[in-house]
């Protein structure tokens, strides 16, 4: 079977073949297009403050390292799984602690006080990072302020 030809694939084969790439390449272009209009968005929620929230810096009696940190609520635990009544947020955030324009947060129940500020609201909190139990860098919030 040495000199054996493969025959050439028939012109069905060819045109088929031709149409999946096409298709290939329209998906990409599709997904391409959404991952950058959804970084796109990120980018504006992150840079859009709303005015009149307070100033927070680290003072002295502060845990060390102290840390500020804003942006708007992406996701909120709304039950607690180790039962310590701590409210897990996790923030679209320039600082980045977490992962990249992410930083989770961790609000003790005394800080709480029955508010729970919900999903796209602008949030500014200051605190310890420590490293949490999946090992992300999170914040051990001691202050914080929702905007209205």
């Amino acid at each position: 079977m040495a000199g054996t030809r493969v025959p050439a694939p028939g012109p069905v084969a060819v045109k088929r073949r031709s149409r999946w790439r096409r298709r290939l390449a329209w998906a990409a272009a599709g997904i391409l297009l959404t991952l950058g209009l959804l970084v796109g968005l990120a980018q504006i929620a992150m840079r859009v403050e709303p005015g009149g929230m307070p100033a927070l810096s680290c003072r002295p009696a502060d845990w060390r390292p102290c840390q500020v940190v804003d942006g708007r609520i992406v996701y909120m635990q709304r039950e607690d799984p180790d039962g310590d009544g701590d409210l897990h947020v996790l923030l679209l955030s320039r600082q980045s602690v977490s992962g990249p324009w992410l930083t989770m947060l961790k609000v003790p129940e005394r800080l709480r006080t029955g508010m729970d500020p919900g999903i796209g609201r602008w949030v500014r909190a200051l605190g310890q990072v420590f490293t949490a139990e999946h090992g992300e860098d999170s914040i051990r919030v001691a202050r914080w302020a929702v905007a209205h």
